[in-house]
């Protein structure tokens, strides 16, 4: 019964990637987030995610960035879960980072599931960073307006 609901298996497979994540041994350490915030641009709506980064665990020194986003309801939007796996580069107490993002379902936002991911963030030392995200489909679909979320994040 648990497992008919769709809405479970993102989180599902978010905790066993964490569980496997920090219970094996990765070339790098990996670092859990906790990240907040708020959509932004197209309309507002609460934030609320983990993510999981691997520094210099990516090719030429490049981090790789798990992230599981959960997103209120808003203006006539139900509640949404991003999902996103990114390659991040720095340049000094900047990121930027690419990679793909599933969403739970389809949306007046993004037409598709499956979606391309971009981040772009500022380290504060660390354990503290600001991050903006964008999720949208590149055109691939009519409906493709994106999800902006704009987040604080605390390494745990």
């Amino acid at each position: 019964m648990l497992f008919r609901n769709r809405t479970v298996w993102p989180i599902v497979l978010f905790v066993a990637l964490l569980i496997l994540a920090f219970a094996s041994r990765c070339r790098a350490e990996s670092e859990l987030w906790l990240e907040a915030g708020s959509t932004i641009v197209r309309n507002e709506a609460p934030v609320l995610g983990f993510s999981i980064n691997w520094p210099d665990a990516g090719p030429t020194d490049t981090d790789f960035n798990l992230s599981l986003h959960l997103i209120g309801e808003s203006e006539g939007m139900a509640n949404q879960a991003a999902l996103g796996l990114m390659v991040v580069d720095g340049f000094g107490r900047f990121d930027i980072g690419f990679g793909i993002c599933l969403l739970h379902h389809e949306d007046q936002r993004n037409g598709s599931t499956a979606n391309f991911m971009l981040s772009v963030a500022y380290r504060f030392g660390g354990k503290s960073t600001v991050r903006a995200r964008h999720c949208s489909n590149a055109g691939m679909t009519e409906t493709n307006k994106g999800l902006d979320m704009m987040l604080v994040g605390y390494r745990l």
